[in-house]
């Protein structure tokens, strides 16, 4: 039943080994972030400016907070108000 596919030998041990490192790398990767996740989370949790209207928001909320009607009319202010000065 392992060998359903009519490989040859040499194939089905190169898929083997391909199979393994996947397998390896999945637990790498896990373990990477079980070990990290604390630093992980408090980047996340960091407060940084928003580019378009400079108002201070979480790193995990700045996606939606740049859709929010808020930022688009403070970025709208911020550029009217920059053309003015030129």
């Amino acid at each position: 039943m392992e060998n359903q596919y009519c490989l040859t030998k040499e194939e089905y041990e190169l898929f083997q080994t391909l199979k393994n490192k996947h397998e390896e790398n999945l637990k790498n990767s896990k373990n990477y972030y079980a070990q990290n996740k604390d630093k992980l989370l408090a980047k996340l949790h960091e407060m940084v400016s928003c580019p378009n209207c400079g108002s201070q928001v979480q790193r995990n909320h700045i996606y939606r907070h740049k859709q929010t009607n808020i930022c688009k009319k403070r970025a709208l202010a911020n550029k009217k108000q920059e053309s003015d000065d030129e």
